[in-house]
């Protein structure tokens, strides 16, 4: 049953692509070693020019999407990559991408789309239009059936209209400082941006009513980037805003160090803050179902900026340089992007967790309770509750292909769905039964901070009936939401 959930707080390697009208789906295939649970982990990503890859192309100039400039050196393709090379079992990654540069979360159906509508603002080809990304993933889902891992989102710095700030600021006609004349478009911007945002997260999780949502492929984990501030370098160790540096680039020529504190301290923090807030509410709101949302925070940019003696910013110039087009301005360039992957390698890295060794007795708890499952006798049939702090069994984790058996040590025996009931009946109690039984067989999937998911395909999921903290109440199979009380400790 529902819940609420207590929010808690690489590396180039050469990947086949398929592109697939719009989206770029990437399976990356499992290596010789052999995990005895083979697990296929599916991270789907949504978002804008920085969550695509814009500023750093493949070689060549060239792109996974040319009209999204999606590229392979993305932040999100170099963290997956690593988390692929890094499984010690080699299990197989999918990833669906959807990001575009130019999108906008937005909610209305105007030329500047992205995530919630179609997209037609493109550079390179203004006649070209792409369906609302969420329709894009919504559409996979109904295709491929497949269960959501992770979400990543990089959104909402244009809709906050933050490349116009870069503009404005570095526009050498204006004498005037873009802090004074840019002010109010930037506090409208940075509502709009929270405005869209919130109609995002109620068309992934809904409002708690059964209305707004429009992806019901089940999402498990959410993570939403935070924008590197790109505007500082250090000097004898103390940050110092970029002053007209380099004063030959046409763009950040023109940026004076006030210019370049404003855009740091009021528009880049401001966006970021939007976003932790809005991540909070998300995980704290009235809502559908119960996915789990982070925030990513990107590494230390401070002696980095378009101005640093080691970027990982691009100016105007460095743009023209690397793509051959102004669009990669204030990006980060491939050093960047490899930064931030590390950061998403670090958040993800859990994924590649294995299960417990069959050797090891180990007892399961729920996350929203801390409280161990138990069993009142080793019968046939005999259901499993929730139990005391001192009240506990011990269970082991036998792999079976790409499933797990969990057996209770006391009784021999596993813990299956009620064999009185349909295979997939929400409410349906786990009992104990026999381990040759195909319903023992359970999908193991790993969730962060060490906590894991036990699913039959993402559709039904263990779950503590009620998300009740009292002593006796049952584990059941239910439709997954992912709330707490569906996540658990070994």
């Amino acid at each position: 049953m529902k819940a609420g959930i207590r929010a808690r707080r690489l590396f180039t390697l050469s990947l086949p692509a398929l592109l697939l009208t719009g989206w770029t789906q990437l399976v990356l295939s499992p290596s010789a070693s052999a995990d005895p649970v083979r697990r296929t982990t599916t991270i789907v990503s949504m978002g804008d020019s920085y969550a695509a890859g814009q500023g750093s192309p493949d070689s060549g100039r060239t792109w996974q999407d040319p009209l999204c400039h999606r590229s392979f050196n993305s932040a999100l393709n170099l963290g997956i990559n690593a988390l692929r090379a890094g499984s010690p079992f080699g299990d197989p990654y999918v990833q669906l991408n959807v990001t575009c540069s130019g999108a906008k979360i937005d909610v209305t159906d105007d030329p500047s789309g992205g995530i919630l509508s179609p997209q037609r603002n493109f550079a390179t080809d203004p006649a070209a239009e792409r369906p609302a990304q969420i329709d894009q993933v919504e559409q996979w889902w109904n295709d491929n059936q497949l269960g959501i891992d992770v979400l990543t989102i990089g959104a909402g710095g244009n809709d906050a209209g933050f490349e116009s700030l870069v503009r404005a600021c570095g526009a050498p006609w204006n004498l005037d400082s873009c802090d004074g004349f840019m002010q109010d478009d930037l506090d409208a911007g940075l509502a709009a941006m929270r405005g869209h945002w919130v109609e995002l997260i109620k068309a992934i999780q809904g409002d708690g009513q059964g209305g707004s949502r429009r992806l019901h492929a089940p999402v498990r984990d959410i993570y939403v980037m935070i924008y590197p501030d790109p505007t500082s370098k250090l000097v004898n160790g103390q940050r110092v805003y970029c002053d007209r540096q380099p004063l030959t680039d046409p763009v950040m020529g023109s940026v004076t160090r006030r210019e370049s504190q404003w855009l740091s301290t009021v528009a880049v923090a401001g966006m970021n803050q939007v976003i932790r807030d809005v991540v909070y509410d998300a995980n704290h709101q009235a809502r559908d179902v119960y996915p789990a949302w982070h925030v990513i925070e990107p590494p230390d940019w401070s002696n980095h900026g378009w101005c640093a003696a080691q970027p990982w910013t691009n100016t105007y110039l460095r743009s023209q340089s690397i793509q051959g087009d102004e669009w990669g301005t204030a990006h980060p360039n491939l050093a960047g992007y490899s930064a931030l992957g590390s950061e998403i390698q670090g958040a993800l890295y859990y994924l590649n967790n294995g299960v417990r060794d069959a050797n090891t007795w180990t007892t399961i708890s729920a996350a929203h309770s801390n409280l161990p499952l138990r069993i009142l006798a080793p019968d046939q049939g005999m259901p499993v509750i929730q139990g005391g702090p001192w009240d506990y069994e011990q269970f082991t984790f036998h792999a079976s292909g790409t499933t797990v058996r969990i057996r209770s040590e006391r009784s021999g025996k596993c813990l299956v769905n009620d064999p009185d009931k349909p295979p997939f009946e929400p409410g349906a109690r786990i009992v104990l039964g026999d381990c040759a039984s195909p319903s023992s067989q359970w999908d193991a999937r790993p969730a962060p901070y060490g906590a894991w998911v036990f699913t039959r395909g993402f559709r039904m999921c263990w779950d503590s009936w009620e998300a009740t903290t009292a002593w006796g109440a049952p584990l059941v199979q239910y439709p997954c939401h992912f709330a707490n009380n569906q996540r658990w400790w070994i």
